[in-house]
């Protein structure tokens, strides 16, 4: 991800202005934002622009399951805000995570020629299952079971942030758990080489299909090697079916074998043979990984010492962000912050109606309260 301004800066989603473009792909194209008005004013933003092409009535049930998804609220999940309908556009808005993708990182590594710490590959495993649990126990109106199945575990989806947390990203294509793995006409959601064999038959989901799919992402980082990769998706989708997955330590040799049965229960190819839960599988994994597991802030320092840059480009593209509602800014301004996001949203309950100016007024009750001293 560049995070430079780019063609698509100051395109227009609503209330919702796009900062630059992070990523594209086959069902959505993802813009870093912000809100010029309501809520979320100052904020750094995910628009996520869905590449839809099917019926009203599906568009109506991709809407419909974005809604459930957007009530999740975990610290290892990242929010969905809100879903806007622009013109013929329906895009999802999202919390931004600052940080890097674990296949981002295992990029890096493998740049660096070097494996992926362990310690950081036990920890971001613990904090997606954390996540994926809140999802799978997810409680709909009036205290209902409604369990969330993720649908596309992937090392793209999976974010550590740079406080050394990681975060489930995306739960655009999520389905209420027993719904179908197919879409829009038919066709199965997800992506090929972290699917679960049921998915690729389309059968209905529920949480261990997601947990498969993490054991194929955790087996990936153990290992350097994509679990199921192959040269085309017809190719990798028979991989999963076939399901003939070395244990890590086998793959790659001096890896210790105390992860070996968290990774390959959750890669067996019935699901009535994997873990019962994701809070299960991460209270194996807590105990087995132990001794090698690394802290947050552990986490945190690695990230920042291979993903400096692009934190600094972060910060520079949030500074240029406003903190005014679209009314008082004129075309093409820019207003440097100069004051914490949280100072500005206490404060700016009024705002200069100058087109040549605009910044927070002091409320009346500051006001007062300056005064009385």
């Amino acid at each position: 991800m560049a995070f430079l301004r780019d063609e698509f800066s100051g395109k227009r989603y609503g209330r919702y202005e796009v900062v630059c473009k992070l990523a594209a792909g086959g069902s959505a194209e993802i813009f870093l934002g912000s809100a010029r008005t309501g809520p979320f004013v100052g904020l750094p933003l995910v628009i996520k622009r869905l590449l839809h092409r099917g019926t009203v009535e599906s568009l109506t049930e991709l809407i419909d399951e974005a809604k459930v998804t957007a009530s999740l609220s975990h610290p290892n999940i990242a929010r969905i805000y809100d879903i806007v309908k622009a013109g013929a556009d329906v895009v999802l808005v999202m919390e931004f995570i600052p940080g890097a993708t674990l296949s981002e990182i295992r990029r890096s590594c493998r740049k660096h020629g070097q494996p992926v710490p362990l310690g950081l590959t036990v920890l971001a495993m613990c904090d997606a299952l954390a996540g994926l649990h809140h999802a799978h126990c997810h409680l709909g109106r009036n205290g209902v079971p409604q369990p969330v199945v993720h649908c596309d575990v992937t090392p793209g989806n999976l974010m550590v942030d740079f406080r050394g947390v990681c975060r489930v990203l995306d739960f655009g294509i999520a389905r209420v758990s027993g719904s179908s793995a197919k879409g829009a006409g038919g066709l199965v959601r997800g992506t090929a080489a972290y699917m679960s064999p049921e998915q690729v038959r389309g059968q209905n989901l529920d949480f261990r299909s997601d947990l498969f799919s993490l054991g194929s992402v955790f087996h990936e980082m153990l290992t350097g090697q994509v679990t199921f990769g192959r040269d085309t998706d017809e190719e990798e989708l028979d991989a999963v079916l076939a399901g003939q997955v070395r244990p890590p330590s086998v793959v790659a040799p001096g890896l210790p074998t105390f992860l070996d049965d968290v990774v390959m229960r959750a890669l067996a190819p019935s699901p009535t043979a994997r873990w019962n839960s994701a809070l299960e599988m991460r209270a194996a994994l807590l105990l087995a990984g132990r001794p090698v597991l690394w802290s947050a802030e552990a986490c945190a320092a690695f990230l920042r010492k291979d993903f400096a840059e692009r934190e600094g480009r972060i910060e520079d593209l949030m500074s240029d962000i406003l903190l005014t509602d679209e009314p008082t800014v004129p075309v093409g301004s820019k207003l440097k912050r100069t004051q914490s996001l949280e100072t500005a949203r206490n404060e700016a309950t009024q705002v200069v109606k100058d087109p040549r100016v605009t910044r927070p007024r002091a409320s009346a009750r500051s006001k007062a309260r300056s005064k009385s001293k």
